[in-house]
């Protein structure tokens, strides 16, 4: 799996800073975050997520999700949502070529309750 993921959370040096990628509006934001929304959710974690950039506590579900060829945490969709975070070019690329399942479901939450994946258009 590629991981789409920041310094910040991967506690990683050579992974990018949030400070440099947030700011960036996306032409296709709703597109990329529904298709990550809809991923599948391979694990879970109990607790909840405090905003790395103003410290406050949100009630973010802290989710490992996928796509088969990527893999974020839930907090990755929370910063693109707020900050306009930007993703590598590979990564949006791939999910503007994608074409998603039609019969998935959604939990209360938005996310899938259950991997019903997406295909690759051909």
């Amino acid at each position: 799996m590629i991981p789409i993921t920041v310094r910040e959370l991967s506690k990683n040096s050579t992974d990018p800073s949030i400070r440099d990628l947030i700011n960036h509006p996306m032409k296709d934001k709703d597109n990329i975050v529904g298709y990550m929304k809809r991923s599948a959710i391979v694990a879970a974690f109990p607790g909840r997520a405090t905003d790395i950039l103003d410290s406050a506590f949100h009630s973010i579900e802290m989710y490992l999700m996928n796509d088969g060829t990527y893999e974020w945490r839930s907090e990755i969709i929370y910063y693109a949502e707020k900050y306009d975070m930007a993703f590598p070019d590979d990564f949006v690329r791939h999910v503007l070529d994608s074409k998603p399942i039609d019969n998935y479901r959604k939990s209360r939450h938005g996310f899938l309750s259950k991997n019903m994946g997406w295909r690759k258009e051909s």
